[in-house]
């Protein structure tokens, strides 16, 4: 009885020992996949301001330096007043483009030029849109992710070409130099001033695209963070083009032929808009409480960010498009 009762402890024990050793398993494979993930963001990040930092702060090529084609570029343009040689005794056309001497770039230059085409024309395009639109964040985060999309982003993008701001920052200094007078280090803080109040412009619109879903929501009777993923797809379209921009112009001041940007913009715009479009259709659609005329409210108010986003694509791309900018 003795050995019998020895040989059951020691079962007992091998089993509790297996279980405790699965359980082990379990454990550690849980908190490596947990580990895991967050890896993987924190090296896309690590990556993207690696690539946004680092061309800022090494030194700077002249502006004229090309990678392949030494000067100008075959597609890029100078104002005629400002190439103009002295000999011409002004008579020159002011669209002109004019011969100017080529400027030549040695391989620290080229070097600097790499990096500059690498980290903003390539990794910052793929990696930023890669780092918003993952899983987790559309799933946990979707209607800060359609606010920041839908309004702060494209308020960025606009930046340089919208002639609000122009306005904006004029009206500001003359509210300025009407109060007080302008030193020349004052020109940062009006700067300064002007873009923080064009992006707070930019939040409330994003701000107001969240209220737009939550009354859509409201009508329909579904989660609004449903139809906010629903946006997703053409938020994720306006992020890529406004990215891809600096890689435009680089690639036309290399002397490449950019004919088939415009086209090539409108079907991604177009393939953004028809996804969006069926996935806002199915989930107001499969609202179970409303009624066709909630349905329809719900789907005339969930059009609004869309034709918002339209708006953008066709101002910053085909409408603002000029010498300057691609």
């Amino acid at each position: 009885m003795a050995n019998l009762s020895g040989a059951a402890d020691r079962l007992d024990l091998r089993a509790s020992g297996d279980g405790a050793a699965a359980c082990w398993r379990t454990l550690v494979a849980a908190v490596s996949a947990r580990l895991r993930r967050p890896a993987r963001v924190f090296v896309v990040l690590a990556l993207l301001m690696l690539a946004i930092v680092l061309p800022v702060v090494l030194p700077q090529p002249q502006a004229e330096l090309r990678l392949f084609s030494d000067g100008w570029g075959a597609a890029s343009f100078m104002a005629g007043e400002v190439c103009s040689p002295d000999d011409a005794g002004g008579l020159a056309a002011p669209d002109a483009v004019l011969p100017k001497p080529a400027a030549r770039a040695d391989a620290g230059d080229r070097a600097l030029l790499v990096l500059r085409y690498l980290a903003w024309g390539l990794m910052v395009p793929v990696l930023l849109p890669a780092l918003a639109l993952q899983r987790r964040v559309r799933e946990q985060q979707a209607l800060l992710l359609v606010a920041t999309l839908y309004g702060l982003a494209p308020a960025w993008f606009q930046s340089t070409l919208n002639p609000g701001f122009v306005a904006l920052r004029q009206a500001l200094a003359e509210f300025w130099l009407a109060r007080w007078p302008m030193q020349p280090s004052d020109f940062a803080w009006l700067d300064g001033l002007s873009f923080a109040a064009w992006m707070t412009a930019g939040a409330a619109i994003g701000a107001a695209v969240c209220a737009v879903l939550t009354a859509a929501g409201r009508l329909a009777g579904c989660d609004r963070r449903a139809l906010a993923r629903s946006l997703l797809p053409l938020a994720g379209v306006l992020l890529v083009l406004g990215l891809t921009q600096p890689t435009a112009l680089y690639l036309r001041g290399e002397g490449l032929a950019l004919d088939w940007l415009p086209s090539a913009r409108a079907a991604l715009l177009a393939a953004g808009l028809c996804w969006t479009s069926w996935l806002g259709a199915r989930v107001i659609g499969a609202a179970p409480r409303a009624g066709w005329p909630g349905r329809a409210a719900a789907f005339a108010l969930w059009l609004l960010p869309v034709a918002l986003a339209c708006l953008h694509v066709w101002a910053m791309y085909f409408h603002w498009v000029s010498r300057y900018s691609v």
